[in-house]
């Protein structure tokens, strides 16, 4: 009787989440963390005037502490200040990034987390910025270097559609 219980409230949680509207950043932010969970994934952000934001939903972690990396697109141009931050925790990620440069970091998560991030590009025109996030669970005694258990860099992009030709806007 229980588990029948369970199942018919999952079923119904469920459809209520399917129907919550999402906002295209919240998507994209939702689905990169799916992404993370698999190595990494494009992340892209439509950059105004040599400027871009992203606000993240509230996303429940739990508490994983995660070695990461990120890398804007080689044949982007220029300087890329980023401004990454756990709403939540206060935890931030301030660089300047140069196109085809791993930048590598830790984080602990708390229980959850809100995610935002402001992009400045030393040439202020448009484009879109296209930067691979990758990441892997953090296990005892790691160091943050990247380097999964498998021998994988997480700064190296996976993804079969990886970003190999053109160019900025």
């Amino acid at each position: 009787m229980r588990r029948g219980v369970i199942a018919r409230l999952s079923l119904a949680l469920t459809g209520f989440a399917l129907t919550v509207p999402v906002t295209a950043a919240e998507a994209q932010l939702l689905e990169t963390m799916k992404a993370l969970s698999e190595g990494g994934s494009w992340l892209n952000l439509p950059v105004r005037s040599g400027k871009a934001a992203l606000r993240g939903p509230l996303v429940p972690l739990g508490g994983l502490a995660i070695n990461g990396c990120f890398v804007v697109w080689r044949r982007h141009s220029g300087e890329w200040t980023v401004h990454a931050k756990d709403e939540r925790s206060g935890q931030a990620i301030d660089t300047v990034a140069i196109p085809g440069a791993p930048v590598r970091f830790a984080y602990k998560a708390g229980f959850t987390a809100r995610f935002s991030v402001d992009v400045e590009w030393s040439e202020p025109r448009d484009t879109t910025l296209f930067i691979w996030v990758g990441a892997s669970r953090a296990r005892r005694g790691s160091s943050d270097d990247g380097a999964e258990g498998d021998g994988e860099d997480i700064c190296t992009p996976r993804s079969k559609h990886s970003k190999s030709g053109g160019g900025t806007k």
